[in-house]
């Protein structure tokens, strides 16, 4: 789901989330920090864990292979709500140059839907294809409704609410839900979102389970992004046009074809660390993160002050200083901030790994690119 830089309420305005109250917890391809409850933190990952699994096994082609994930999840909206581009946004993705963050509201069971969503973002941003808006997020839609029955993993299950829009909203023509962006009304006017995702995901699902559709997505996947045409990929792959597209999608839903597809359940065992206290470094630096990230660089700015001045021997503070400089487009500020954090040795390989590609960028010295860029790896070697 996309997010904009949109002014909510200051975070700086409510009392500030302790960092005792949080956790961190991993998986071999996910690390959570959340200041939600230990049983609901491991049963996230474990949900992101079979995601990830199914994606390698049913759809290689978008999987590709999936970068480690960090996962910040709030213990409830109040705490979330400071942290969310607008205020029906219950999870969003990021994708950055320190990782990919999943942000979620909370970590209950009915919050999973919107994490699988953000996830298939993820995955799409990774896997090197060039889809449209409404395919991104009608395959999102659909694999969020990924869930376990009976030992297996049922997609498909339509949701009541995107039934409801549909039955009871007028749709929009499908020449317009194909060509919409994210700047489109269709996209940003609350009313005219909402068939927008509806539409799109039963399209999708038509595409992805319909008889005569199924076994030719995957190949679908392919010709739309190579030729960055919805109406092309359908003519070349399979043989129709967008008005007969539109005519099937229709029937697809009147035939109330809902029902999803069964598929093996993953087996391979699931090891989650034992959880530890997060840092009051870990926290603040990374609620400044997502911050900046929306647009709010000033308070990221000041919020991160806030912190070097409590922990002054901390590298990963200067580095995230110098992180912010360089999206505020300061480069001297910025080149400043990671001599500061080199010289207090973080552990964290992506402060050297950025201080040596904006030396890089800006001329620096080769020696100091190459020390850099060495002590990078030996933290990090893979």
């Amino acid at each position: 789901m996309r997010w904009a830089a949109a002014l909510l309420v200051s975070a700086l305005a409510i009392p500030a989330l302790q960092a005792a109250d949080w956790i961190k917890i991993s998986t071999a391809n996910f690390e959570l920090l959340t200041n939600a409850p230990e049983r609901e933190a491991r049963k996230t990952l474990a949900m992101f864990e079979e995601a990830r699994g199914f994606f390698l096994r049913e759809q290689p082609s978008l999987a590709g292979s999936p970068p480690p994930a960090i996962i910040v999840g709030f213990n409830s909206f109040k705490d979330y709500r400071p942290y969310t581009p607008k205020a029906e946004v219950l999870a969003y993705y990021q994708r950055q140059e320190t990782g990919d963050y999943i942000v979620l509201s909370d970590l209950q069971l009915q919050r999973m839907r919107v994490a699988i969503h953000e996830y298939v973002h993820l995955l799409v941003s990774h896997s090197g294809l060039s889809i449209p808006l409404w395919l991104n997020e009608g395959m999102a839609e659909v694999y969020s409704t990924m869930q376990e029955q009976d030992g297996k993993l049922v997609i498909g299950e339509m949701k009541r609410d995107r039934v409801l829009s549909l039955g009871g909203g007028n749709w929009m023509r499908l020449p317009d839900l194909l060509r919409a962006d994210d700047r489109s009304p269709q996209y940003n006017e609350q009313d005219l979102e909402t068939m927008f995702y509806a539409q799109s995901c039963l399209l999708v699902h038509m595409l992805m389970l319909g008889d005569g559709y199924a076994d030719k997505f995957s190949r679908f996947l392919e010709r739309i992004s190579a030729t960055g045409s919805s109406q092309a990929a359908f003519s070349e792959v399979y043989g129709k046009t967008a008005a007969e597209i539109e005519r099937q999608m229709t029937l697809y839903f009147r035939q109330q074809v809902q029902s999803g597809a069964a598929y093996p359940a993953g087996t391979a065992p699931l090891e989650i660390t034992e959880n530890r206290p997060a840092t009051a470094v870990e926290v603040g630096v990374t609620l400044a993160n997502l911050t900046a990230r929306l647009g709010k660089v000033g308070e990221a700015k000041s919020r991160l002050k806030e912190l070097a001045a409590q922990y002054p021997k901390s590298g990963e503070i200067e580095g995230a200083l110098a992180d912010l400089e360089v999206q505020n487009g300061d480069t001297g500020a910025a080149l400043a901030h990671y001599r500061s954090a080199l010289a207090l040795q973080p552990a964290d390989w992506m402060v050297y790994w950025n201080y040596a590609r904006l030396l890089d960028g800006e001329g620096g010295a080769l020696d100091a690119r190459l020390q850099a860029l060495e002590e990078a790896v030996r933290r990090n070697p893979g």
